[in-house]
């Protein structure tokens, strides 16, 4: 558990109906969002537009295969309104 919350990128998990279940602190310190926020959310709204296919994509191939991918790097939206 202290390895995941201490992590420096964000870590989390979904519900198989695409629902975040859980985030790590992190998620606050990078995107100024309180985890609650989006506990029970999906994660969509956050990701930059042009990135949304990509991400989508990405956790499909997840689903179906059921193996570790490589990392995805996308942009995401600050609370501040601005894309890190």
């Amino acid at each position: 558990r202290s390895i995941v919350e201490n992590a420096n990128d964000i870590i989390y998990s979904f519900s198989p109906d695409g629902l975040l279940t859980y985030l790590s602190p992190k998620f606050t310190d990078l995107l100024g969002y309180e985890v609650e926020e989006f506990i029970g959310k999906s994660f969509a709204p956050l990701i930059y537009p042009e990135d949304l296919a990509t991400c989508q994509n990405f956790f499909n191939l997840v689903a179906q295969t059921r193996k570790k991918q490589a990392g995805l790097e996308i942009r995401l939206m600050h609370k501040n309104g601005n894309f890190v």
